[in-house]
């Protein structure tokens, strides 16, 4: 599943699977980020594209691509940690 593989190279294996109303956990994550994380994480990931190549596509530099998945990660990382404890 390669929604699966988000979480993998964010936080580490965890099951995922459909909460019963259509959507998936993935989803429910995401859902913490802004469009632009978002957008950026789901091109990172499942797009495999370079910090370069998605720097060029939202008209920034690579490092802002860097900085702005960097803050990603953490949110998703809180989100992860609450879902898990809650």
């Amino acid at each position: 599943m390669i929604e699966t593989q988000i979480i993998d190279a964010t936080m580490g294996a965890y099951s995922l699977g459909n909460n019963g109303n259509g959507k998936t956990d993935i989803d429910k994550l995401f859902s913490t980020l802004t469009s632009r994380e978002e957008r950026i994480m789901r091109s990172r990931i499942l797009d495999e594209m370079s910090l370069e190549a998605i720097g060029k596509s939202e008209a920034c530099t690579r490092e802002r691509i860097r900085q702005i998945e960097a803050k990603a990660i953490r949110k998703l990382k809180k989100a992860f940690h609450h879902t898990e404890e809650g």
